[in-house]
Order: structure tokens, then C-alpha cells, then sequence
């Protein structure tokens, strides 16, 4: 499976990266994790002729704060002639009701549209259950720490998304075996210790990569990138590999990631 990153940027764009969303796909199938501003990514030329491929994209939402979500009403515009599915975190999995929450976003006021009204929209479907089956490939989800609740998702065992949450040892065991993990990293080390009062709600590098190397994981591929980051900070941080066995890829919007 490919995964080309639309959007890698937490809370909000900056310095060229969008917010948190994600194309995967193989001959098969295709998903998108997330929906933040990245999804504007779908109307260019390269990305528009890869999703005109297929007749039905998966879009599934980890949570529903802005910077995964706001993308949401690009789906009106952004796939006008292919069919999508959206998947949406209920209890127990999240503490709101998903489809009560896509209704009020997309309708008056936020929005002029309702999702039923997209011309690519097929179904909505609540992610209620640690396991689904999509085309023949297995989804796993496990709830994060998170605010109202954040998930974790699993793609056929090797492909592990994790952004939202602190260090935790369940996540460890979620996404031991994965050949490839996309976690977020929002802090230095350095950060994170200069705030030692600050409530913890995201996770630094350092315990990112710790959690990595309890679960041997192989590939790391850091998302949800903090917006105070330009460029030149983000290669600095992620420069030195300071384990070994794991490969750090840095992504970058809009080009494959392929292993």
C-alpha cells in the first residue's frame, strides 16, 4: 500500500503544510484518514487522476476537532464524480455521537450544504466496533487519550495511525507487528520539558520514539507536525536517527510514501 500525505500539520496550516489527512491506496482500494485542510490537495492535477481511478474512496475520521475535520465541505467540490464512504467515531470510541455531529457541521449555519447533498457522498457509517472489514482489507481501531476521545486505526496489521493521545501502553501493543507507523509528534524534547506544568494532551519525540522501540516497530513516519515549525526546524528534529532499526521518513505533502 502508498500512502501520500495531503495534510501533516496539528491545529492549524502553516509554512506550506496542510492539516491532518492522509491517501492511502493499492490496486484495490483506496482511503483517506482524516479530512483537515489537506483534503484541498484532491484538486490537483496528479492527486485528481490517481482518485478518478476508483470508484469508491474511504474516508475515516480518528476525532472530530477542526484540524481533522475541517476539510469536510471540500468533499463537494474536491471529488465531484467519485463515490466516497465516511466513517465516524461513536461510543465507545469517542464521547459524541458521530452522525449528530457531521449533520450539525455540514448544514446551516457552518455549511450551505448537507453532506447527502454532495454529489460523491454514498454513506455514513459509525465506527462502533474494534474491528471492520473494507474490500477485503481489516480495519482495527482502539480509542485513544484524547478530549471526547480520539482513535487509533489499523490497516491490514502493517500500517498503524496514531495522532491525538498520549504515551500509552496500549498504543505500544495496538501497533506492535506494523511495519509502519504514522504517529504525531508535536513537542521536542527540549519543549516538552520547558512546560512541565502544562496539562499532557500530545506526545514529544522523544516518548514517541520510545513507544517505537517497545513495539520493534521498523518505520516511522512522524504527523501532526506543531505549525510553529518551519521547515528547517522540522529537518533539524527529525535529522538524527537516534535509534537504530528505525527508519524516520520525513513527509512531505502530495509525494509517496512507498514500502
Amino acid at each position: 500500500m502508498k500512502i501520500i500525505p495531503l495534510g501533516t500539520r496539528g491545529f492549524y496550516p502553516s509554512f506550506g503544510r496542510h492539516t491532518m489527512s492522509f491517501l492511502l491506496y493499492d490496486e484495490r482500494s483506496m482511503f483517506i484518514l482524516d479530512a483537515g485542510t489537506g483534503l484541498a490537495r484532491l484538486k490537483e492535477e496528479k492527486l485528481a487522476a490517481l482518485v478518478a481511478k476508483y470508484e469508491m474512496v474511504h474516508i475515516l475520521l480518528s476525532h472530530y476537532h477542526l484540524d481533522h475535520i475541517t476539510g469536510l465541505p471540500y468533499l463537494a467540490g474536491v471529488l465531484p464524480h467519485t463515490k466516497f464512504n465516511l466513517y465516524v467515531p461513536s461510543p465507545p470510541f469517542s464521547d459524541v455521537d458521530g452522525p449528530g455531529v457531521i449533520h450539525t457541521f455540514l448544514n446551516p449555519p457552518f455549511f450551505s450544504l448537507s453532506m447527502t447533498d454532495f454529489p460523491g457522498f454514498s454513506q455514513l457509517i459509525e465506527i462502533t466496533q474494534a474491528r471492520l472489514e473494507i474490500e477485503g482489507h481489516l480495519l482495527e481501531f482502539m480509542r485513544l487519550k484524547h478530549g471526547g476521545g480520539s482513535v487509533g486505526i489499523k490497516i491490514d496489521r502493517t500500517i498503524s495511525y496514531i495522532t491525538d493521545t498520549v504515551p500509552d501502553p496500549r498504543v505500544v501493543e495496538f501497533i506492535r507487528g506494523s511495519q509502519l507507523v504514522l504517529h504525531e509528534v508535536w513537542m521536542t524534547g527540549d519543549e516538552a520539558a520547558a512546560k512541565p506544568g502544562t496539562p499532557k494532551i500530545h506526545c514529544s519525540y522523544p516518548e514517541v520514539l520510545d513507544m517505537m522501540h517497545q513495539a520493534a516497530v521498523k518505520k516511522l513516519v512522524p504527523v501532526h507536525l506543531n505549525p510553529a515549525w518551519d521547515e528547517a526546524a522540522i529537518r533539524n528534529i527529525f535529522h538524527e536517527r537516534v535509534m537504530t532499526g528505525l527508519e524516520v521518513i520525513l513527509p512531505m505533502e502530495a509525494e509517496i510514501i512507498d514500502f
